[in-house]
């Protein structure tokens, strides 16, 4: 996984927080040094733990705002799972 700051931009605010507009990407293959010994390590993530990923996300996002919490933290939100067209075991 990696998580991109959108546009480059981020500030810290007055009680020292990191606040920036951030951008989660999973799934994007392996390196030229992975173990892929075995037709289950792909690198890839499948659909059915994309949608756990999502729910979860989902789920801690939705207690945070139950909370009252979400004015100070958050979760990096998903805008979609996209179906590469690739087959793999």
């Amino acid at each position: 996984a990696a998580t991109f700051l959108v546009g480059d931009q981020y500030h810290i605010d007055s009680n020292g927080a990191f606040c920036a507009e951030m951008l989660e990407v999973k799934g994007l293959g392996t390196h030229t040094r992975a173990d892929v010994s075995s037709p289950k390590v792909t690198g890839l993530l499948g659909f059915a733990d994309a949608l756990r990923e999502m729910c979860l996300q989902r789920l801690i996002q939705r207690l945070v705002d139950i909370e009252g919490l979400d004015a100070s933290l958050g979760t990096v939100p998903f805008y979609a799972l996209i179906d590469t067209g690739l087959l793999y075991c």
